[in-house]
């Protein structure tokens, strides 16, 4: 009989160990979680702040690019220097300034929303930087990417309107607001220029290092 108590108490003994084990582990588990959680949401303001800091650098040096381009129009037009068509020269984006050929180029592109067409093709960029091929490649690697991708190129600014819409659509379930029913990641990503949600997915990987559904939880918890 007390050999037999003996044993249970062991075994009592034995579970406990393992019960407290198994609960430290959680604790673990879950202080990881937070850490992580915190780490990713501190990534991602620095990030955002980085990105509207150059949203508005652009806007200003686009600003800026518009009216020096302005004066040389109308310094062309007070002392003409004709093309051999005769047309008045009209300086454009082909320039050996890359980075300022790239701050025009993104204010074009945001003020006509050419990054909302998933199929945004080379030419309408080239047409819109008013220049050849090599010379849009110089102007997108000085945006850090590599001449020919233009798709990662043009990903930075579908990533800012995904996350506007994400934003208001969140801040409008918040307020309950009247006949509100929140976007599907699908309409997220179409709306922002992405073929699909799972391609805003990887441009969210690749930009923050965590999951669509990350970023929606950190947009949250915003005030």
């Amino acid at each position: 009989m007390e050999k037999a108590t003996n044993i249970d108490i062991l075994v009592f003994v034995i579970a406990a160990i393992f019960m407290l084990l198994w609960i430290f582990y959680l604790i673990r588990c879950i202080l990881k979680d937070r850490a992580i959680a915190r780490r990713n949401r501190r990534l991602y303001e620095f990030a955002k702040n980085i990105a509207l800091l150059s949203a508005r650098i652009d806007e200003q040096a686009g600003e800026l690019e518009e009216a020096r381009f302005e004066i040389c129009r109308q310094k062309a037009a007070l002392n003409p220097a004709e093309s051999s068509d005769g047309t008045a020269a009209d300086p454009d984006l082909s320039g050996t300034d890359h980075e300022a050929a790239l701050r025009k180029l993104n204010a074009k592109i945001s003020a006509t929303g050419l990054y909302k067409n998933p199929k945004a093709s080379r030419e309408e960029l080239m047409q819109l930087a008013s220049t050849d091929k090599k010379g849009l490649e110089s102007i997108i690697a000085a945006a850090g990417h590599k001449g020919s991708d233009i798709n990662g190129y043009l990903s930075s600014f579908r990533m800012r309107e995904a996350e506007n819409l994400l934003r208001d659509d969140i801040r409008k379930a918040a307020q309950n607001e009247e006949g509100f029913v929140a976007r599907a990641p699908q309409e997220i990503a179409e709306a922002a220029g992405f073929s699909s949600a799972r391609t805003m997915d990887k441009a969210v990987q690749t930009t923050y290092g965590f999951s669509l559904e990350e970023l929606i939880r950190i947009i949250r918890k915003e005030k």
